[in-house]
């Protein structure tokens, strides 16, 4: 950067406190674009998941999950699957 009068110059045009502000935003861009994808994936990931609605197969496993104890569940997953992949 060259000196010109009280303004810096980096010769292509941008000057004073724009380019600063400029330059910061640059650096804030590259160093944190794994955040905005982050956050980006995160809010996609939100509408997927409220406008899903389960098929057969998923909802099966979360009704036996459901009506099941922790005590019943073995025997009752054993039971109620059998012959689902049958059809």
């Amino acid at each position: 950067m060259r000196d010109v009068g009280c303004v810096k110059s980096d010769g292509l045009g941008s000057t004073g406190k724009h380019a600063n502000r400029t330059d910061r935003f640059n650096t804030l861009v590259k160093q944190n674009w794994w955040k905005y994808a982050l956050f980006a994936d995160a809010i996609l990931l939100t509408i997927a998941i409220a406008s899903h609605e389960p098929w057969e197969d998923e909802l099966q496993a979360w009704l036996l999950a459901r009506d099941s104890t922790p005590i019943t569940l073995p025997t009752a997953t054993l039971n109620r699957l059998r012959g689902w992949h049958a059809r």
